[in-house]
C-alpha cells in the first residue's frame, strides 16, 4: 500500500479561519493527489506555477511523496519537478 505521508500542517494540524475546525495539507501533497485524479492535471499544473513565482516547493516533502506506490506518470512527473 500507499504509506500516508500527507499529515496535517500548522500548530496542530487544522485551521480555524472559517469559524470551525478544517484540516490543512502541503502543495506538494495536494499537486500528488491532483497528478492521481483523472482529469486534474491541470490543477498540478497551477500548483507547479505557483512554486515557479513563489519559489516555495518543498523539494524533501515531494521526494518523500514519490517514494510511495505512485503510477509511473505521476512519479515521471515529480522527478521532473525535481530535476532528476
Amino acid at each position: 500500500g500507499f504509506p500516508d505521508p500527507f499529515d496535517a500542517l500548522g500548530p496542530d494540524g487544522f485551521s480555524d479561519a472559517a469559524g470551525e475546525p478544517v484540516p490543512l495539507a502541503a502543495m506538494e501533497d495536494w499537486y500528488v493527489l491532483y497528478a492521481l485524479m483523472p482529469g486534474r492535471m491541470e490543477k498540478a499544473r497551477r500548483i507547479e506555477a505557483w512554486w515557479g513565482s513563489a519559489g516555495r516547493l518543498d523539494k524533501g516533502r515531494l521526494e518523500r511523496a514519490a517514494e510511495g506506490e505512485l503510477p509511473e506518470r505521476v512519479r515521471a512527473e515529480v522527478r521532473r519537478i525535481l530535476g532528476n
